[in-house]
């Protein structure tokens, strides 16, 4: 007797994927305590007094959300490479989609 298995052409993409999706939720899990700590650290500190703004960062900005209105900036326009290539990927994907009608400039994503 003998069995043929047709192997779909999308499935190894759609493992890959999963697999992809996994490593990434696992890694954001073992960061986020970290991150809490910080968080925690930071409403705990004591607070700097009105009109101070303590940033140990060389560049900083710091924008009201609902005015858009700058409060603090510092070497904002100075010329520095990104941080991260996932965040240039997120950069080149949100280019797509915008010139791709997908998405427009004033859509609101929640996470």
């Amino acid at each position: 007797m003998r069995v043929c298995v047709q192997v779909c052409p999308r499935r190894p993409l759609l493992l890959g994927l999963i697999g992809l999706a996994a490593v990434v939720g696992l890694l954001a899990a073992g960061s986020v305590q970290p991150i809490l700590a910080q968080v925690v650290r930071a409403q705990t500190a004591t607070a700097p007094t009105a009109g101070e703004v303590v940033v140990k960062a060389p560049h900083a900005v710091l924008m009201d959300a609902a005015s858009g209105a700058i409060m603090f900036q510092r070497g904002a326009d100075d010329l520095i490479y990104p941080a991260s290539m996932s965040k240039l990927m997120l950069l080149a994907v949100t280019f797509k989609a915008l010139k791709a009608g997908q998405i427009k400039l004033d859509d609101e994503f929640f996470m």
